[in-house]
């Protein structure tokens, strides 16, 4: 995390009650008990990145969950030399759920164009909840197998072509 960045307790510019809301209208949450959505949400904050202060780094751990509540940060991927930027997050927009539950390096770099707050929960955080109410396991999984197959319908009907192509490199769904 960059040291311009800074972290706010829920509570003050975006605090407790608009993190519940976010995070009960997020598919990842969608199944989670709303007690345990009160906890993860409690546990959240705000945090503030400047321009070009960096939220994820290709290759490092990704240990936080972030939704961008302000702001705007690109996606980009490097391959040796070459650096190619894939998608622009903006308000509304979230990443890190697969570093809730996996905590595996991130595939990619999501770096602030401009200056970005997003509601963050911390992997640490997130597993110590977790091991509190071992029933949202099953939700998490079941909403996370639901997104998969939605990005794979999605991918299917709109480049049929590639799919075919991919052949063994594609199919998650057929795992």
């Amino acid at each position: 995390m960059s040291s311009s960045t800074e972290q706010k307790p829920a509570g003050s510019a975006c605090g407790y009650s608009d993190f519940l809301d976010i995070m009960r209208a997020l598919p990842l949450f969608s199944r989670v008990p709303l007690d345990v959505c009160k906890v993860l949400a409690y546990l959240s904050t705000a945090e503030t990145f400047q321009a070009g202060d960096v939220l994820v780094r290709q290759g490092e751990h990704a240990e936080a969950f972030y939704y961008l509540t302000c702001g705007r940060a690109s996606v980009s991927w490097k391959d040796g030399e070459t650096e190619v930027e894939l998608k622009t997050l903006r308000e509304g927009d979230s990443l890190g759920g697969l570093a809730l539950i996996l905590g595996a390096g991130s595939l990619f770099t999501v770096r602030a164009d401009e200056e970005t707050v997003a509601m963050t929960l911390t992997r640490e955080k997130f597993q110590k909840t977790v091991q509190r109410f071992p029933q949202v396991e099953p939700a998490l999984l079941q909403a996370l197998a639901e997104h998969v197959l939605g990005w794979e319908e999605r991918f299917l009907s709109r480049h049929p072509q590639e799919f075919a192509s991919l052949g063994q490199d594609f199919g998650l769904t057929l795992f």
